[in-house]
């Protein structure tokens, strides 16, 4: 899934359960734009395993794609082959959205965090283990205004305006960062990161990613492959910073493997190197950041806008 300066939105790849929004679930091997957004501009785009979501101009939210679990977020559990409009957020800004494995994210202009699709683990955030089909917001930051957000395979993330970093949902692999494997059915703030400021967040299957405005990236969870960037293999129960890292603008997740970008405009990644996914020229795994790009190539701004993470590969887009 691709999203280019115009405001188009390009698919290719499996097109199962109607993902690449076509009106069908062929295959695709070339990018295709995706028709069906009723003549709007797309700002923003999101993929989870099977489902899509985007914003227009407007600040509507569109999905597609499987329904199973109610991560539409029309009432139902039907797939979508082309984007529909998820009509709970009529009248109101969408400003950021995100997605999880099989659950969705959206957060309004007044700081307000909604959740949606499947509940495993407590991931929704609502307290409980129910299945949610329509966009719920979440009451544990009824007083706070959520200003970022990122979903794993069963766990969720968070910042909020004060600069505070929340968990919540399977705990396995110390996804969560509270220092112990529990899982959390509502939101619980991350206390080893009380002293930073945390402004955007980032997850993969079991690890997870936080940035500062500081531009400092630290991370904890699962440490398969040397997916934390630490220089090793081990699980980290709390946050720790990634030395190796400074000036970051934007962190992505994948799967085993995470990007990030950082302010002299290099592309860095690091973890499960199977099939090429680091971009460096081979297969290898790497437990410690390594430059992907020429320093001085102009890379994508607002690279979280406009990357989405797969299974065993990344997008990034660069600027004319």
């Amino acid at each position: 899934l691709a999203l280019t300066a115009d405001g188009s939105v390009w698919s290719w790849g499996s097109g199962a359960c109607g993902k690449l929004g076509h009106g069908d679930e062929a295959n695709q091997y070339r990018p295709k734009p995706i028709a069906g957004f009723a003549g709007g501009r797309v700002c923003k785009i999101a993929a989870g395993d099977h489902h899509c979501l985007a914003i227009d101009s407007n600040h509507e939210v569109w999905s597609w794609g499987h329904g199973g679990d109610g991560a539409l977020g029309h009432g139902d559990k039907l797939r979508q082959l082309c984007p529909k409009r998820v009509e709970r957020f009529s009248g109101q800004r969408v400003c950021a959205i995100a997605a999880g494995s099989w659950n969705s994210y959206a957060i309004t202009a007044s700081g307000s965090l909604f959740t949606w699709g499947l509940a495993d683990g407590g991931c929704l955030g609502h307290g409980d283990l129910v299945d949610v089909y329509s966009p719920k917001q979440v009451e544990a930051f009824a007083s706070r205004r959520v200003c970022a957000v990122a979903g794993g395979a069963l766990h969720s993330l968070a910042a909020t305006t004060d600069g505070a970093a929340w968990s919540w949902g399977y705990g396995a692999s110390f996804a969560l960062g509270h220092g112990d494997d529990a899982h959390q059915m509502k939101p619980k703030q991350i206390a080893a990161l009380a002293g930073e400021r945390v402004v955007a967040v980032a997850a993969g299957t079991y690890h997870s990613l936080a940035r500062t405005a500081g531009g400092e990236a630290w991370s904890w969870g699962g440490g398969d492959y040397g997916v934390l960037g630490h220089g090793d293999e081990a699980n980290r129960p709390l946050p720790r910073r990634i030395e190796a890292l400074c000036g970051v603008r934007a962190l992505a997740a994948g799967a085993s493997h995470t990007f990030a970008l950082t302010g002299d405009d290099d592309a860095w990644s690091w973890g499960r190197g199977d099939g090429g996914a680091l971009g460096h020229g081979d297969r290898y795994h790497r437990s410690r950041p390594k430059q992907l790009c020429a320093k001085g190539e102009q890379l994508c701004l607002e690279c979280t806008e406009r990357v989405c993470r797969g299974t065993s590969y990344f997008l990034h887009c660069s600027r004319p």
